[in-house]
């Protein structure tokens, strides 16, 4: 058996053979857009005093931890200090979880479509990824399909929301399903805040007290800083502290974040207000792009997304998804191809929300007139 999913595999190992296309549509690095930190703005609080000091703890510093809290409190997510737990990173935090969780031979269930993630972190540990399906077009969590899912081995459900890449949220008939359900929660909110609907969406922390439960962010997206490498997941259970304090042991065993991080992360996530709402406008103007393209090419559909960084076009049967993918490489324009995430049915591929406005109104439009032509001619 490979030990990853070969397609997903070769996308991310080939080299290209040409130098980057002009209209890269995948890009989301916020360096690369033109939304990251100065050295003048990061780097100072790295200088903190505490930053020279070597104090471990397994689940963070309680000075981090409250910052991170009074941060998620503003995102209408609101946690006790008590109950977080920093790692260098939501894919480490991801597999201290999942390993607390479940033994060799166990399985999770997860979203499809959804983000490429925890398929290594999954065959590392022994266990298998049971897909459960989120339409793209109307998502919601269908209690019955959802049920149908869970096996004898069945130890947890992992949500994502904001989801990457269609922008769906839970909402409180989607918080019901999954405590009805009677399984862990594992809650992915990373892109928590980027919402282009009124109104925050339902945080999964209204799960405490019902089910065992893991609600994880991280500075990546938070503060627009991933590579600083800070995460941090809300842990709690009804029974008591012992799920939390298992995350905590590994956590003690694999050592943490380094101490200048986490001494400067109270002033980033001060910061991080601006930073946020700089990428905020930018993802509403180019949904606003998106919007009138759509308008001008009826052969394409592109469900708004409520939330998150991302886009998803629906494209016209008349080609499947590579042939769509090599037909827009050819007009300069680079966008991922459905597949990756394991959309089914109709050919899709994803956009990036963050690119530079002009970079992304060209793209698109190059795409709408590839659209128009190949329809044309059909």
């Amino acid at each position: 058996m490979p030990f990853l999913p070969s397609r997903r595999a070769d996308f991310g190992t080939e080299r290209p053979p040409n130098p980057p296309r002009a209209f890269d549509l995948t890009r989301t690095l916020p360096d690369d857009v033109g939304l990251g930190w100065t050295a003048e703005e990061c780097l100072p609080p790295l200088l903190h005093e505490d930053g020279a000091r070597y104090t471990p703890d397994p689940f963070g510093p309680l000075h981090a931890r409250r910052a991170v809290a009074r941060f998620l409190a503003t995102l209408d997510a609101n946690c006790d200090p008590e109950s977080l737990v920093l790692a260098p990173g939501t894919s480490d935090l991801f597999a201290r979880i999942l390993e607390t969780l479940t033994d060799p031979g166990d399985d999770v269930l997860v979203p499809e479509p959804g983000y490429p993630l925890l398929d290594m972190i999954a065959r590392t540990l022994g266990i298998a990824l049971r897909p459960y399906p989120l339409c793209p077009d109307d998502p919601h969590l269908d209690a019955a399909a959802l049920r149908a899912r869970v096996g004898p081995r069945t130890r947890a459900v992992l949500v994502t929301s904001p989801h990457n890449p269609i922008g769906w949220r839970l909402g409180l008939d989607d918080l019901d399903v999954l405590a009805n359900l009677g399984l862990p929660v594992v809650a992915d909110e990373v892109f928590r805040g980027y919402d282009h609907l009124p109104g925050p969406a339902p945080s999964a922390l209204r799960l405490r007290g019902k089910v065992p439960l893991a609600v994880l962010g991280g500075l990546s997206k938070a503060a627009l800083l991933p590579g600083m490498k800070v995460a941090w997941a809300s842990i709690g259970d009804p029974d008591g502290t012992r799920f939390r304090d298992t995350v905590g042991l590994l956590s003690d065993t694999w050592l943490g974040t380094a101490s200048p991080v986490l001494a400067a992360l109270p002033r980033w996530l001060e910061d991080a207000p601006k930073k946020r709402d700089a990428l905020r406008r930018r993802v509403a103007e180019n949904l606003a792009t998106l919007r009138a393209t759509v308008i001008a090419c009826p052969a394409l559909t592109a469900p708004v997304p409520a939330s998150g960084w991302y886009a998803t076009l629906r494209l016209p049967a008349v080609l499947d998804e590579d042939a769509w993918v090599a037909a827009f490489a050819r007009e300069d324009v680079t966008v991922t191809p459905g597949w990756l995430f394991d959309f089914r049915g109709a050919p899709r591929v994803v956009l990036s929300l963050v690119v530079p406005t002009a970079i992304f109104a060209e793209g698109l439009r190059r795409i709408g007139e590839v659209i128009r032509t190949v329809v044309d001619r059909r």
